[in-house]
């Protein structure tokens, strides 16, 4: 994550890190996508088709405030444990 003044204003990607270490390519940062905490799991999938990461950030409606984060793995855990 890239925060500034207490904010995220962006992600970067593994891929994008290892490439910027080894001197392949400069660092880009790409808009963060959030969610929020109250969603339900088809509202968070939905979220993942807009992010052109596997990670989502998640706020609090109330304030806005980031709370955590959720990986394109936590998702698809938590569709499975739904379906059983």
């Amino acid at each position: 994550m890239v925060i500034e003044k207490d904010k995220v204003i962006g992600i970067l990607s593994r891929k994008n890190i290892i490439n910027y270490l080894n001197g392949k390519e400069d660092l880009k940062v790409l808009s963060p996508v959030f969610c929020y905490e109250d969603e339900t799991l088809r509202d968070v999938g939905k979220r993942f088709v807009e992010s052109p990461t596997t990670l989502l950030l998640v706020k609090r409606r109330f304030d806005d405030k980031f709370v955590g984060l959720i990986t394109l793995y936590n998702l698809i855990r938590a569709q499975i444990s739904v379906e059983d």
